[in-house]
């Protein structure tokens, strides 16, 4: 038998079917005059025919009524952990569709039967009453399969370049473009460095304001040419030409990119990849809306053509969620290694490091929101140094000026330039707060208008009361910002760490712009107890609130991560009016006498708002359901669920009754007998430590313990209270309670 034979299909002739480095990424191979074709010409690379055309992978699609029963004993190894936990939380899919999470379905959104590009989701027949398998759908037609939904047959075909920069729609207005240039590399020209903005800016310019090519491959081009001639500085950004970088080292190979490519479609055909951008579109976007619809193809044929940090990122990310797309239910059976795509994300952002673009930095962004690689450990320096590289390269290309005045620039990328900015600087903050680290970014540095809902258009969802998450997180974050550079620096802190009285100063306008954040928040995002309401008697669901309660739980809530960031920037501020207290009631003795009755009553009232927040942040983790738990969260919220718990014993440790070490240091400083004590706070605090320590065992063992949002925080806050006196706690290991 002929190789040919063997392989199931015939050669096509050399001069019609694709080449090596084509078939690998997946593109057309342009060849209007026989080899070498335009994109091998263009990368400067052989063009070879020596590698046979792949095996097509043939998936047997399971019925979906059999899918949720065998898929846990399919799941197994310790790379599938996280998937098998996800299948184990997750609701099976009877469940999703009599709950009509399914697309198309009694209840679900009208929204969410169109991903991005128009792609429909698979329909589910109306008169249905359990979930359909294969031979079930209306007028017993089998529905047809992803790849025939997909086909390039029933889609316009594709004439565009075998290599385009520009990978997503086709526009008029994308030579104005910033980020589509060809073949070139925009960045930004500051104040200082080599090249002079003053003198750039009386170069001569044509009616595009795009100077003279005086060097090869160098032309500059200005933003604000309306500001030439007055007292600021034009804007200028530098173009490149990308054959000038073709030998920057270190660098990322050209197989190495090609070998790439082709893991990732080996891991996921092209429509796999289509479903899970959709999905990212429906459960993360809404939340993180850093990407534009003018940057994603307009079919999945074209999906080689985004660049491979973005493309990986955004499917890695949406993996979890593969549970609500039945198209994507064969990724059940064997998942795509998470990890993997992660990896494939990195390699994709390092060999863009040299021309980074705001696909490098969506890139970067998205890989900072990966789940956990080791469930009960902190993330090692990676973040942080992943989080500067991000930082870096939003300076890099501009991304720190504010695009309001570019009018040559299409509105979609200025209004994205903004929502990227202030999506960095919202994680940086957040990131650093958990590394205990100071900020890369100031104030001073940056003039970019702040986000508001004008800008939130174009994105990948459609229109809905959750992007007013990004802008009021942001908002919050100026806070908690504030709150660092008033109690957390270097110098501050030298202050502030043993002056009540001046502490508390500084508190009270911080303590009213919290108070002001939550009060202003529109009723969408307010956060509700997911069981239900409660009555008078104190019992739950009360039938008339049946429809409302079920309606909220048929789609997932990602606003958690909202309401735990505003909870720890509470604790964060009330953490340092702790500080003074460590060593109450010593601090007494430094202070003149006529001022003992304010610093008490300062005392109290500090540690008394600080129980507040604990209260708060125990309800809020009690009032969590499966749908909150298993929604988007942003990655800094494990953290946050870790220092809140570290709060609590910070508490602990200030309110619990002094040993015999501490009473021999009040005696011997004198002080009078008057200081007051805080027994009634510290049974209180033991009762809320109690109930939180219960809410967190039992998130450990479900959703939120799968994503590692809550094990972090119960690994440290256990660790910590081991070290504390057995006498403030006692534990029943029968019920797994502490009294």
């Amino acid at each position: 038998m002929s190789d040919s034979q063997q392989k199931g299909r015939i050669y096509k002739s050399r001069k019609s079917r694709p080449c090596d480095a084509c078939r690998r990424r997946k593109v057309t191979c342009d060849m209007p005059n026989g080899p070498p074709c335009k994109r091998c010409v263009h990368m400067n690379k052989a063009c070879t025919f020596e590698e046979p055309p792949s095996q097509r992978k043939r998936r047997t699609v399971p019925k979906l009524d059999d899918i949720d029963s065998s898929i846990l004993s399919l799941l197994h190894g310790t790379e599938n952990d996280i998937w098998r936990g996800f299948a184990a939380n997750a609701m099976s899919p009877l469940q999703l569709y009599n709950d009509g999470m399914f697309l198309g379905s009694p209840g679900s959104r009208s929204d969410d039967n169109v991903s991005p590009r128009g792609l429909q989701m698979p329909y589910l027949g109306e008169g249905f009453a359990h979930l359909p398998g294969p031979s079930d759908f209306k007028n017993n037609q089998s529905p047809p399969d992803a790849s025939q939904r997909m086909s390039p047959a029933h889609r316009t075909p594709t004439n565009g370049p075998a290599y385009d920069t520009s990978f997503g729609r086709s526009h008029h207005n994308r030579e104005t473009s910033l980020e589509f240039v060809p073949d070139a590399f925009t960045f930004y020209i500051g104040p200082t460095g080599v090249s002079d903005v003053h003198l750039l800016d009386s170069q001569p310019y044509d009616d595009k304001n795009v100077s003279r090519l005086n060097v090869k491959g160098l032309r500059y081009r200005l933003l604000n040419p309306s500001s030439r001639g007055e007292r600021d500085t034009s804007t200028i950004f530098g173009i490149t030409d990308r054959s000038l970088l073709d030998k920057a080292e270190p660098k990322v190979d050209y197989q190495t990119t090609e070998s790439a490519w082709s893991d990732l479609w080996q891991a996921l055909d092209p429509t796999a990849a289509w479903h899970l951008i959709a999905l990212y579109s429906r459960f993360v976007d809404p939340y993180f809306p850093i990407v534009s619809q003018e940057q994603i193809p307009d079919n999945p044929d074209t999906l080689s053509n985004m660049p491979l940090g973005l493309l990986t990122a955004m499917c890695a990310t949406a993996l979890p969620f593969i549970m609500y797309d039945e198209a994507l239910y064969t990724l059940l059976l064997r998942p795509p290694s998470i990890q993997e795509l992660y990896r494939l994300a990195w390699l994709g952002v390092t060999s863009e490091l040299h021309a980074p673009t705001l696909t490098t930095l969506q890139a970067c962004l998205i890989l900072l929101q990966r789940l956990p690689t080791n469930l009960y450990l902190s993330d090692t320096a990676f973040t942080w140094s992943l989080m500067s590289i991000a930082v870096s390269i939003a300076q890099t290309i501009g991304l720190h000026r504010d695009p309001s005045a570019w009018l040559s620039v299409p509105s979609w990328e200025r209004q994205l330039r903004r929502r990227l900015w202030w999506a960095l600087w919202t994680m940086e903050k957040w990131i650093a707060l958990a590394r205990g680290m100071p900020s890369h970014l100031h104030e001073d540095d940056s003039d970019v208008a702040m986000m508001t809902m004008d800008d939130i258009n174009d994105t990948l969802s459609e229109p809905c009361e959750n992007h007013a998450h990004l802008p009021h997180l942001v908002s919050l974050t100026g806070i908690l910002s504030d709150i660092c550079r008033t109690y957390y620096t270097v110098r501050s802190s030298s202050v502030t760490s043993s002056d009540l009285q001046h502490s508390l100063d500084a508190a009270r306008p911080l303590r009213a712009r919290l108070k002001a954040w939550h009060d202003n928040l529109p009723d969408t995002l307010i956060f509700r107890d997911g069981r239900g309401p409660k009555d008078s008697a104190g019992y739950r669901d009360k039938p008339e609130s049946h429809h409302t309660y079920y309606q909220q739980r048929e789609h997932l809530d990602g606003n958690g991560s909202l309401h735990l960031s505003y909870i720890v920037a509470h604790m964060t501020l009330f953490r340092a009016l702790l500080r003074p207290l460590n060593k109450w009631p010593s601090i007494l003795a430094r202070s003149p006498p006529d001022q003992a009755n304010a610093i008490n009553e300062g005392a109290r009232a500090v540690v008394r708002g600080a129980l507040l927040c604990v209260k708060e942040f125990v309800e809020f983790m009690e009032a969590l359901t499966e749908t909150q738990w298993n929604a988007f969260w942003h990655s800094w919220s494990r953290p946050n669920f870790a220092i809140a718990g570290s709060f609590m014993v910070h508490v602990l440790h200030t309110t619990a009754p002094h040993d015999a070490t501490r009473h021999q240091e009040t005696d011997a400083a004198g002080l009078p007998t008057s200081y007051i004590t805080f027994e009634e706070e510290y049974e209180d605090l033991k009762m809320w430590i109690r109930r939180w320590r219960w809410a967190n065992r039992v998130s450990v063992n479900g959703a939120a313990g799968v994503k590692g949002l809550t094990n972090l925080g119960l690994m440290k806050a256990e660790t910590l209270m081991e070290k504390m006196e057995s006498s403030h706690f006692t534990t029943n290991s029968q019920s797994g309670k502490s009294t």
